[in-house]
């Protein structure tokens, strides 16, 4: 197997009831497609993501009076943003499936620590969590597409409404390789 990069780091502001684009790019994006500047290219030849790690700057927020939960999709690009596709078809959303960032039984930020990276893909399929895991597998994305990590608070495979500003700099990186 290739040896894993960093592919991508963005960070996300203002996580409220839509799925978020990333404000800022760090690393490995900013080529930008019609629909948004927060993509990476997939190369030549493809790329495969093997993680997907949230970290959270900042957990300052409203008690949600309820669980949630912090879900992603992948979407690619061929034709310039005009239309993307999500792959896998469906976001990974269910509450079983994503690490919960508000616990309202505890009244705590559940399963993230401040500045802390959570593997996302460790959480898939009532995974366990932690930073050693992968229950999610690999999501391989074909060639020449630009690609778009997408995050949202959620719980039960649907969005939940935050007050806006409360989930703000919120950190993915994405990490696999190029293929060829």
């Amino acid at each position: 197997m290739p040896q894993t990069q960093l592919l991508f780091k963005g960070t996300y502001d203002n996580l409220d009831n839509a799925w978020a684009v990333p404000a800022s790019v760090e690393d490995g994006g900013g080529t930008g497609v019609a629909a948004t500047t927060g993509c990476f290219f997939s190369g030549s030849k493809g790329c495969v993501i093997t993680d997907i790690y949230y970290i959270a700057r900042d957990l300052t927020f409203t008690d949600p009076a309820g669980e949630v939960h912090i879900g992603f999709r992948v979407r690619y690009s061929s034709d310039g943003g005009v239309s993307l596709t999500t792959f896998p078809t469906t976001p990974v959303w269910a509450t079983a499936d994503c690490p919960k960032i508000w616990d309202d039984t505890e009244n705590d930020s559940g399963d993230f620590t401040l500045d802390v990276p959570i593997k996302a893909f460790a959480w898939y399929a009532a995974g366990t969590g932690g930073l050693t895991d992968n229950f999610f597998g690999t999501i391989v994305l074909p060639a020449n597409v630009h690609v778009l990590i997408e995050v949202a608070p959620v719980l039960a495979s649907a969005l939940v409404d935050m007050p806006a500003a409360d989930l703000d700099t919120f950190d993915v990186l994405t990490y696999g390789y190029l293929k060829g």
